[in-house]
């Protein structure tokens, strides 16, 4: 059923997101509250779909890489999203990509200071 429903979405990007409900508010208010969400803020998005979630996070001044394993929905972000703001990495399980070899990510490794 789950792998069925991965390639429905990918079929129809627009459709699927036209069709999803927004995320609550209070999920974003906690990002920013208890996950430190700030202008400059380097984000790692596994499994963004159609950017819903995407948006709020660029809106708010994130840096996001999306790692989308369904080629379609890494496409349809692709064009949607200003790509300065968003890196979709395409078609990759989250599992499978090296971050810290991505320009966003480039001394992530390291402790701040």
């Amino acid at each position: 059923m789950r792998a069925e429903a991965q390639r429905v979405y990918g079929e129809d990007p627009h459709g699927y997101d036209a069709g999803r409900p927004d995320y609550p508010e209070r999920v974003f208010e906690l990002l920013v509250t208890r996950c430190g969400l700030e202008s400059g803020s380097r984000v790692l998005e596994i499994g963004p779909g159609t950017g819903r979630v995407t948006r709020r996070l660029v809106a708010a001044g994130a840096q996001v890489v999306a790692a989308e394993p369904d080629a379609a929905l890494a496409q349809y972000l692709a064009v949607t999203m200003d790509p300065a703001s968003v890196a979709p990495v395409v078609g990759r399980r989250a599992a499978a990509c090296s971050l810290l070899r991505h320009s966003h990510y480039r001394g992530a490794d390291k402790p701040p200071g």
